[in-house]
């Protein structure tokens, strides 16, 4: 009884304690969002797009809330030449702004918004060091969370708002069901993050492929069964919510920046760069489907490799993205160093902390390099290049160990020493 008492205790101080701790943070993030009002603009397209849809029942694709938009950012309408900003998310992507669009303090809300944003940010790196099975040090720890927040691909869509955090955090999520074969919430997992469908539009062909072909297709029944009530409920709310998205979809990619290797490339070579973007491309295609064809009968370790190639990939086979999209290969990224630390116990840390620290410094400098110390909304497709080149190298330079288990009495020896 006394040991229950002390564990019911213990259980009421860090729920005090952890409360106490986000009460903080979101002072913080409040103080900031008060005085930092240039950005998070992807948050106000949500925020407004929800309050205008639940509050007036006009159309977040509509002509009307764009322009509400595009005044809360600039003040005035948009010009021809600067960022459009749209909502081009499928209409579902309302539900998780629902609780912040009954907030009418947008620095509040947004405020608030942040500090979920975070927790997610921890939540990704706790997920992915499980899912990897890294044994990390708590100093290579405590960096590898200081830099999950604050490289640039993390920073950047947690000042915007981004909801590429939170898809980061299911779809870890839903790896990890799956490697603990939950194929139910697994499917449920990879239904919510269809808020995002061309951020995994690529991995998720691939997940589903493998589970066919292994028997679990249970995951993409759940799948489609939470997919299709998501757009259920989207219909009864908008009927025609799909023709509107992809009118958006259109609209998008016509007056905003394009998001592919051959923009990157054009801009640092002008006359081939897009000749040489586009087949660089295709080669990158053709290296993913090579792979899933290896993988397609593989044990968890290779379905986890081939889908964290697939990740960093699809950034680079013509699918539009951005810059603040590649928070979604923190996972990748932890998988390379926990496979460092895993064949080298001893210098896997400092090579991921060396790593870290490049990765940190050398693509804040190329953003202000190209866009100076301020805040810009348009960013630069150059900076679609730093992140999945290293990547692309640093797991095929894992591919072995990564993909199969220890299997000489060196790494036993090894392992069982740690």
């Amino acid at each position: 009884l006394r040991n229950q008492r002390n564990m019911l205790v213990l259980w009421v101080i860090g729920l005090v304690v952890l409360a106490g701790l986000l009460v903080l943070l979101s002072w913080g993030n409040h103080r900031y969002t008060t005085t930092h009002t240039e950005s998070g603009t992807d948050f106000q397209v949500y925020w407004t797009g929800t309050r205008s849809f639940l509050g007036e029942g006009i159309s977040p694709y509509s002509r009307e809330v764009t322009g509400r938009i595009a005044e809360a950012i600039y003040g005035r309408p948009a010009r021809a030449n600067e960022f459009q900003p749209y909502w081009y998310s499928p209409l579902f992507m309302f539900i998780p702004f629902i609780p912040f669009s009954m907030i009418s303090d947008y620095a509040l809300a947004r405020a608030l918004w942040m500090t979920l944003l975070e927790a997610a940010i921890l939540g990704t790196v706790f997920l992915s060091i499980r899912l990897t099975g890294w044994r990390v040090h708590w100093l290579v720890l405590g960096l590898a969370l200081l830099f999950s927040v604050f490289w640039f691909h993390g920073l950047r869509p947690l000042v915007d708002g981004s909801p590429v955090i939170l898809v980061t955090l299911l779809f870890t999520a839903a790896l990890n069901s799956i490697r603990d074969r939950a194929d139910e919430s697994a499917g449920v997992l990879l239904g919510l993050c269809m808020i995002k469908p061309l951020l995994i539009a690529l991995p998720l062909a691939f997940i589903f492929i493998w589970a066919l072909l292994n028997r679990r297709g249970k995951m993409i029944v759940w799948f489609a069964m939470t997919v299709f009530l998501l757009g259920a409920v989207s219909a009864l709310l908008l009927p025609d919510w799909i023709l509107q998205n992809a009118a958006a979809l259109v609209q998008n990619e016509e007056l905003n920046l394009p998001g592919t290797p051959a923009a990157a490339v054009a801009v640092l070579w002008p006359a081939l760069g897009e000749r040489v973007g586009s087949g660089f491309s295709i080669i990158v295609g053709v290296m993913v489907l090579v792979e899933w064809w290896f993988a397609r009968h593989a044990e968890f370790r290779g379905l986890l490799w081939t889908t964290c190639l697939t990740l960093v990939a699809s950034q680079w086979v013509g699918i539009p993205t951005e810059p603040e999209n590649f928070f979604i290969l923190l996972l990748p990224l932890i998988l390379v160093f926990a496979t460092w630390d895993e064949r080298w116990p001893r210098m896997g840390g400092i090579l991921s902390g060396i790593s870290m620290a490049l990765l940190f410094a050398g693509i804040w400098w190329i953003y202000r390099e190209l866009h100076g110390s301020g805040y810009v909304l348009v960013l630069s497709p150059v900076l679609l290049l730093p992140a999945p080149l290293f990547l692309l190298a640093g797991l095929y330079w894992v591919r072995w160990w990564a993909v199969n288990p220890p299997a000489v009495w060196y790494d036993f020896l090894v392992s069982a020493r740690r």
